[in-house]
Parts: C-alpha cells; structure tokens; sequence
C-alpha cells in the first residue's frame, strides 16, 4: 500500500503520517501527543543541571581562590615554577575538584 501514494498524497497537510513525524514534517507541538508533558520533564531536568552547576561553580571558585589561584580554572599560580590548579587538585587527592576543573 505505500508504494501506492504518491508524493502529492504525502505532501498533503491531512496526512495522518505529518503528525507521527513532527521534525521531519514540521507539525505543530499541539499535534503530537504528550509534547507537553516531554517538554516538562525536560525543564526540570534543566533546571537540575543548571542549579547543580550554579553549586559546582561555586565550589571551585572558593577552592581555587583558597589554594592562591585566580578564579579563572586555567590561571597559574607562582612566577618561576608554575603550578596549575588542575596538578594541584591532584597532589591533594581532591577527585571533585579534579572532575569539575
């Protein structure tokens, strides 16, 4: 049966096939069922993520300016020997700091 249709059929806004495929047929979100329910979900999962980085942020601002580094991650510390926060992070075996740098 879909050898059958042709592109006109396809093409044609009535087709039940335009609502099963939004992005490739460019339906509108009220047309596919429990858009907004998805795009709830998705919101709070964002929201989560945004708050948990506002808090990791935070925390290695506070460590890097504790250790005498500039709050930019990628700053050096000292004049002759150079240390970076990421190998200090490591000599004091500080594996959240590690993983947020």
């Amino acid at each position: 049966p879909a050898a059958n249709i042709g592109s006109d059929q396809l093409d044609n806004a009535e087709n039940p096939r335009r609502k099963l495929w939004p992005g490739m047929c460019q339906a509108k979100k009220e047309d596919v069922p429990g858009a907004t329910e998805t795009q709830r979900k998705m919101e709070k999962i964002v929201a989560m993520h945004q708050k948990d980085l506002s808090k990791a942020r935070q925390v290695v601002s506070s460590w890097l300016t504790s250790n005498g580094f500039p709050v930019d991650a990628n700053g050096k510390k000292g004049v002759l020997f150079v240390t970076f926060a990421l190998h200090e992070a490591v000599k004091q075996r500080n594996s959240y700091i590690v993983a947020k740098l």
